[in-house]
Formats: structure tokens, sequence, C-alpha cells
């Protein structure tokens, strides 16, 4: 069993079903989890109870912030042969690697994989080609991409391959 942090981000109905439309046609991971930021990347250890109470202090003092999702990019990923498309923000990430920054502190820092940067992201499609990546990637920036995400909480999940299941989920202030 592994643990993951995530953020479910509130984004509304009409571009949460544009999202999903694009993950259910290009996404393996589709029905592993909803549209979300990474923001722990699973783990076995530490356990669930002991993340769930190191996000709530490390966290205890953030608030709730949005940012804007406003192009798609194709990233390799590095552990496989895929091309992944990556809805990213224009704007500075500051909150969110912030975040990310701060979970990793103290008995987390042996997790952390300093040799692969943080990019905050929502993962949407994913292929062996990268033609059909480029492709999907210029059609969605075509539409002139402006996804508002509110970041409200953060979420502690099980993961067992298949399947992300909620812990806990803690409120920003």
């Amino acid at each position: 069993m592994h643990f993951v942090v995530l953020i479910y981000p509130k984004i509304d109905s009409v571009d949460y079903d544009f999202i999903q439309n694009i993950r259910l046609e290009h996404d393996k991971q589709y029905s592993m989890a909803d549209p979300h930021f990474t923001v722990v990347f699973p783990m076995q250890q530490p356990t669930g109870p002991w993340l769930i109470n190191h996000t709530r202090d490390k966290l205890r003092s953030v608030k709730k912030f949005s940012l804007l999702l406003t192009k798609a990019v194709v990233y390799h990923n590095q552990f496989s042969n895929q091309f992944e498309i990556f809805l990213l923000s224009d704007e500075s990430d500051d909150n969110m690697i912030k975040m990310h920054d701060m979970l990793y502190e103290g008995e987390l820092a042996s997790e952390l994989r300093s040799d692969i940067p943080y990019v905050p992201h929502v993962t949407i499609a994913s292929n062996e080609s990268r033609e059909e990546m480029d492709k999907l990637a210029a059609s969605i920036n075509q539409k002139d991409l402006s996804i508002e995400c509110a970041v409200e909480e953060v979420t502690i999940c099980s993961y067992d391959g298949k399947k992300v299941k909620t812990i806990e989920s803690i409120s920003l202030l």
C-alpha cells in the first residue's frame, strides 16, 4: 500500500467536464482518481495516520488560494516510455510549490526526488506517441484555455496500484 497527498481543485462544471472528456479518451489513469495536483508522490512509508498528522502540522497556517490553468504542455515521463499532457499555469505556482516543499521537510526529506523538478500540474493524457500528444496539446491550446482552480483542501490518500482512496481531507485556512 502506498500513500500520497493530492489536491482536488474546485473547478466549475464546464471546465471539469472538458478535462474529464479528454481524460476519458486519453488518460489511462482516468478511473484511478479525479483531476488533481500531486503534492506528495506515492510512498510506502510513513503510514497514513502519520502522514495525516504531518500534513496537518505542516500546512496549519496555509491559506486557500486559486490558480489559473492556461496551457497544455507535453512532458516525457522519466519512468516510462510515455509522453503526458500537463495542464499548467502561466502564473507563478509559488503557493503549490511552497506546500510541496513544506510537506517534504523533516522526516519526509528522504522521500524527496531532488533529481526531478516539481512542476504543479493536472495530467490529462498519456501515450507512447510524442506526435499524438503534440497534436492533442496544440488543439487544446487553440481553445484559449482558462481554467480557474480553487485550492481549498489537501487530501491524504491510499493507493493500491489501481485506485486512489481518500483517507482524510484537511481544509486550508
